[in-house]
């Protein structure tokens, strides 16, 4: 969870070509504290802040109006997630991002090389009661879909 809480903590501010009212909120010059929300993305620390200095988008709130895949900086909640339990991106886009199952793996090893992290999504999978959860655990809610971490 430490991670996490880098992600929360991580103070920037805003410069030029940062900010851009068609993708997010943030003004020229503003200090932000969190890492931008980008639909989509999954940088580390030290990839966001390089694209920052780079004036790549500081995030990107409005997903409707196209994903900025090479002009953008910032995270999603699965890439949140993926940064905080630091997953391979070839098993985690599998499991969580595409949300697909372990089948995938099994019938194309070229799409998957890497073993199924056992407590991503299963089969197996059945809910539990809040009191069950532990800090690091994933929810995930299907409609809209959304991931989260419970801390």
């Amino acid at each position: 969870m430490a991670n996490a809480r880098a992600y929360a903590e991580y103070t920037w501010q805003v410069k030029g070509t940062n900010a851009n009212s068609i993708y997010n909120h943030f003004k020229e010059d503003q200090w932000v504290t969190g890492v931008a929300y980008n639909s989509g993305g999954v940088d580390s620390i030290p990839e966001f802040k390089r694209k920052i200095s780079e004036g790549k988008i500081a995030g990107n709130v409005y997903p409707s109006k196209g994903i900025l895949w090479n002009n953008s900086a910032g995270i999603d909640c699965t890439g949140f997630i993926q940064q905080v339990w630091e997953a391979r991106e070839d098993c985690f886009q599998v499991y969580i991002r595409n949300g697909t199952s372990r089948e995938i793996c099994e019938s194309n090893p070229m799409k998957c090389k890497c073993e199924p992290v056992p407590y991503l999504l299963s089969p197996q999978q059945r809910p539990i009661g809040w009191d069950k959860l532990k800090p690091g655990d994933m929810t995930f809610r299907p409609a809209p879909k959304h991931a989260r971490l419970f801390a």
